[in-house]
């Protein structure tokens, strides 16, 4: 169940942080890199010990572990929570400077409104039904 946890905050945090041209292929990128990490694991198994194999295997979740320390909230995160100069600063730490930043914080901003708005009107169709 972890592991789908882990799976499912990877996917969320790739999709808020990239840019929109860019959010499909870095999403199945993420799928492709288990899918090559598992046939590796079996070709591997045929020829280390499990022993060394749980090591390998070990080495790239513990340094993205530790890696993901050091990366910042995500925009959408800091807006969701009040928090709009942080969530320019990260967007300038992800994105570079340019004025696209105050444009895309914008757009986030609009989205996340239409998505609350959806989520209510299902919510109240529901209710009245």
């Amino acid at each position: 169940m972890t592991k789908i946890k882990i799976l499912i905050t990877s996917q969320v945090y790739i999709a808020e942080i990239s840019r929109p041209n860019l959010r499909g292929a870095l999403g199945s990128s993420n799928q492709l890199s288990i899918s090559f990490g598992v046939t590796l694991v079996y070709i591997l198994g045929a020829f280390i010990e499990w022993q060394w194999l749980a090591v390998i295997g070990a080495v790239i979740p513990v340094l993205l572990i530790c890696l993901m320390m050091f990366m910042p909230e995500t925009p959408r995160w800091l807006l969701i929570h009040d928090k709009p100069e942080r969530a320019a600063m990260n967007l300038k730490w992800l994105r570079g400077t340019g004025p696209h930043i105050i444009k895309e914080l914008c757009e986030i901003e609009v989205n996340q409104q239409q998505g609350y708005i959806k989520f209510i009107s299902i919510i109240l169709r529901d209710l009245q039904t």
